[in-house]
Formats: structure tokens, C-alpha cells, sequence
């Protein structure tokens, strides 16, 4: 829970930087310092809490899968990411996240045959409608 209160935190800080102080700096450059920065962190964590994957288990099939995650899903998702809070504001730009689970649900059923569940239709209801009256309320 503490990790997860943590990563809301630097996260809404990143974005409030970003929005005031790298506006003129090249988009590619600064996305691919803020991954090789946090692969970094998630490195050294992972060593210090016991929590590494097992590297010798990975197979051509599984390194292609986590190489097309991080180049498509992380660096893509990344380059629209900082683009929107650029152009726009932090806050709309943090919208972009409810839409990552969904994302996930319907990738892995059409990648890897996950039955898609009625918790993960009844997870998405509950995301829409959080973001229904969060959106709502910011308008009264």
C-alpha cells in the first residue's frame, strides 16, 4: 500500500515538473532519461528487496513479448503521455491512466487467451464511474 501511495505521489510530481520545466527540452530525450532513470530505481530495489526476475528463465518468446511491452506499450504510451500534459494540463494528461487497465484486459485476452472475467468487466464499471462523478464534481 505505502509503495503504491509513493508512486501516486512522484508520479503527480513528474508531471507538475514536466508541465514547468521541460517544456523546451526534446520529448524523446526527456522520456528516455525518466524510463532508463526509473528502470534504474526499480533495479535497485528489486536487488535490495530480493525481488529480481530470473533472467535464465526467459525465452526467445517471453524477451520479444517484454521488449515489445516496453518499447510499444511503455515508450508509446510515455510519448503521448508527456506530449498531452506539454499541450495540455498534468491533470487531464493523468486521465490517460484509467485507461491502461482496459488496455491490459483486452491485450492479454487477444496476446495470451486470458478469459476476461466478470471482476474485470465489473473493475472497468467501477473505473468509469469513478471517472464519471470525478468529472463531474470538477465541474459543479
Amino acid at each position: 500500500m505505502g509503495t503504491m501511495v509513493l508512486a501516486t505521489i512522484f508520479y503527480s510530481f513528474g508531471s507538475q515538473y514536466l508541465k514547468k520545466h521541460l517544456q523546451k527540452e526534446d520529448l524523446i530525450i526527456t522520456i528516455t532519461l525518466s524510463l532508463f532513470v526509473g528502470s534504474l530505481v526499480g533495479l535497485i530495489i528489486g536487488y535490495f528487496t530480493h525481488d529480481l526476475p530470473k533472467f535464465a528463465a526467459f525465452d526467445v518468446q517471453t524477451t520479444l513479448i517484454v521488449l515489445a511491452l516496453g518499447a510499444i506499450g511503455s515508450g508509446v504510451a510515455h510519448i503521448l503521455l508527456y506530449y498531452m500534459i506539454i499541450h495540455g494540463t498534468p491533470e487531464f494528461a493523468a486521465t490517460v491512466a484509467y485507461i491502461i487497465p482496459i488496455t491490459a484486459i483486452i491485450a492479454s485476452y487477444l496476446m495470451l487467451g486470458e478469459p476476461i472475467t466478470v471482476n474485470l468487466i465489473t473493475g472497468m464499471i467501477f473505473i468509469f464511474i469513478g471517472v464519471y462523478i470525478t468529472g463531474r464534481y470538477r465541474k459543479n
